[in-house]
């Protein structure tokens, strides 16, 4: 509950996000329940004793109900997790699937090496035996697999990631009128669904200008609600407040507060809009669309504002 509450705009992006978020103040609810339950049972059981009242039975048929109820409530969790997750994999780019992998792995582990110890270990050396080779396949295809997710998305990266139909976007060859040439370097692009953000992405871009890197990043949110849009919004500026500083020769993050242009605001027509104190980083929300934008960009060009405005709000 601690971990969830306030809740993050990140776990808002997925339904794995949105199923942890709220299964604990479900089982919180039914926690509880049960609790009042049994002590409305022992009041009532011990006012009868001190009435010298007989004790009410406990009858089978009643006790089939709470195990109905109990197996119902927790075949429900089983299956909504099952679904978060499995829509997760299908409708996002980044496969939360490695996210329970190690579990899996883990579990698929235990009961083999349990199977082996029981149906063929004939001596205690035996089944350390078996416990040592398991432990040391599971390292192996820990790292094999992690190698291999590492390399695809590294691929990823310089193969230039396709952008999906669909998504707004808006690059630096969008913002660079006057460029003669201009050239895609490398790209990476995530995109996802939630049941409350319908359309999101995270994105980086190297492009050549004229013979200069330059670099755009930026993130875009299309919530269902100007609740959670507002909570996209603070989440992710509180995200980008965050710099590094060194202390005593050690590293520490600390928080930079973004600055408030009204000026801008008015001009770009949005509900919310902020900057980090160096101005080559943006945060802005108009309706339920939350945008966030960083990198050699000159926030303040009219040219600018026009394209991201007509790129990303229209």
């Amino acid at each position: 509950m601690d971990r969830s509450f306030p809740i993050r705009h990140t776990n808002l992006l997925t339904s794995m996000g949105l199923y942890v978020t709220f299964v604990f103040p479900i089982l919180a609810v039914l926690m509880s329940s049960l609790l009042l339950y049994n002590l409305v049972w022992i009041f009532r059981l011990n006012t009868n004793i001190k009435k010298e009242l007989p004790m009410k039975r406990p009858t089978l048929k009643n006790a089939k109900k709470r195990a109905l109820i109990s197996t119902i409530l927790a075949l429900t969790l089983i299956l909504t997790f099952i679904i978060a997750m499995v829509t997760d994999v299908f409708l996002t780019s980044n496969k939360v699937i490695f996210g329970i992998f190690p579990a899996v792995l883990g579990i698929g582990s235990g009961l083999i090496m349990r199977y082996f110890i029981k149906k063929r270990a004939k001596d205690k050396g035996d089944s350390i035996l078996y416990i040592i080779v398991g432990m040391v396949s599971v390292v192996i295809v820990v790292n094999i697999v992690g190698a291999l997710y590492i390399k695809n998305t590294a691929d990823n990266t310089i193969a230039k990631a396709p952008i999906p139909e669909g998504y707004p976007v808006v690059t630096m060859k969008d913002i660079n009128k006057e460029a003669k040439e201009v050239k895609l370097k490398s790209r990476e692009f995530s995109w996802g669904v939630s049941p409350i953000v319908p359309k999101y992405y995270d994105y980086w871009e190297m492009w050549n200008i004229d013979g200069r890197e330059q670099m755009i990043r930026g993130s875009y949110y299309e919530v269902s609600h100007p609740y959670f849009a507002r909570i996209t919004f603070d989440g992710k500026a509180e995200s980008i407040s965050r710099v590094p500083t060194f202390v005593n020769r050690s590293l520490r993050w600390e928080n930079e507060p973004l600055i408030e242009d009204e000026e801008m605001k008015q001009r770009w027509k949005v509900d919310r809009l902020l900057l980090t104190k160096d101005r080559d980083a943006i945060m802005v929300q108009k309706g339920n669309t939350v945008v966030f934008l960083a990198g050699d960009i000159d926030f303040d060009e009219v040219y600018t504002q026009e394209k991201i405005i007509e790129k990303l709000f229209n």
